[in-house]
């Protein structure tokens, strides 16, 4: 998992210079580690305009296709309403904005989206290229720490976070077999930039 580089601000544009010589970092080093042939693995990204921008980079550090890259809305930050109106209360199960998504609703959505894409490639290498809120996601539903936790995590931009597994995500569950949960990770690395060290 891959947080996007250094984006524009207010409304979405894309990367600053900055954000692109971050993403540029990171395809170098992407290219160094892996050594994927063209079409070994997918690369997904949210629809926002900073991750299909860094996924593009991402795509081209391992060996893929700018076109190859596959957008998904469900891996997007929060789903914001056109005019942000606060709203009473507020946190894990309310959400900060009338019409936004709590955090438990974008965890939800996330989680399902992680699910699917593990499923589907289960036993290779995937590459997502998203948002800080979504690799936080992935502490809740791969490492199943709880919707609240007792501490906050930098999520860093063109960040790596790794995630592993020996079991097949693709499975399917069988009470009597098999314990839950049917697969376990481990998170081999968090918010690592060392591609971006000066």
């Amino acid at each position: 998992m891959i947080r996007h580089g250094r984006r524009t601000e207010g409304l979405d544009r894309g990367l600053t210079a900055e954000g692109r010589a971050q993403a540029e970092a990171l395809r170098h080093r992407l290219r160094r580690e892996y050594a994927l042939e063209r079409g070994t693995l997918a690369v997904y990204s949210s629809l926002l305009p900073r991750a299909v921008e860094t996924a593009e980079f991402v795509a081209a550090g391992l060996r893929q296709g700018a076109d190859d890259v596959i957008q998904d809305c469900d891996l997007c930050t929060y789903h914001l309403p056109a005019e942000l109106v606060p709203a009473t209360g507020g946190g894990v199960y309310l959400p900060f904005e009338q019409g936004n998504e709590s955090w438990s609703d974008l965890v939800n959505r996330v989680g399902k989206a992680l699910s699917r894409i593990a499923a589907r490639h289960s036993g290779t290498t995937t590459a997502i290229v998203a948002h800080d809120c979504v690799v936080e996601a992935s502490l809740v539903v791969f490492g199943a720490l709880p919707l609240l936790r007792a501490f906050d995590i930098a999520v860093d931009y063109a960040s790596i976070t790794e995630w592993t597994t020996t079991d097949d995500p693709a499975a399917e569950w069988d009470a009597a077999a098999s314990p839950w949960p049917p697969a376990r990770w481990r998170l081999e690395r968090l918010n690592d930039t060392a591609h971006l060290a000066r």
